[in-house]
């Protein structure tokens, strides 16, 4: 069985289209609305259901992001004990997505 890595999976996961807005939605959570200027990121409680199911988006929809799961630098930090989602924007730089993030589509 072929995994497709580049295509939103059809397991519990929804796109919608409405007023120049396409929102995708997993487990009734929306984790990716974008227009043609702006995207917006919002992750799961799991870092790994979030990253797959944006870069499947991104892949999709040809966004130009790419999500990756980073270990915080700080071991000793209450963040360290959790992995955390960075994204890698179209315009090369990269940030944490934290509990969301919007940028230039």
């Amino acid at each position: 069985m072929k995994i497709h890595t580049d295509q939103l999976g059809k397991w519990q996961t929804k796109v919608s289209r409405k007023d120049g807005t396409t929102t995708i939605t997993y487990h009734d959570s929306v984790i990716v609305t974008f227009t043609e200027s702006e995207v917006t990121l919002r992750p799961l409680t799991s870092a790994a259901a979030s990253m797959r199911r944006m870069n499947q988006a991104a892949a999709q929809f040809d966004l130009g992001y790419t999500v990756e799961i980073r270990k915080a630098k700080c071991p000793m930090c209450a963040a360290g004990k959790r992995p955390q989602l960075w994204v890698r924007k179209p315009d090369g730089s990269s940030e944490p997505v934290g509990t969301g993030i919007t940028f230039p589509a």
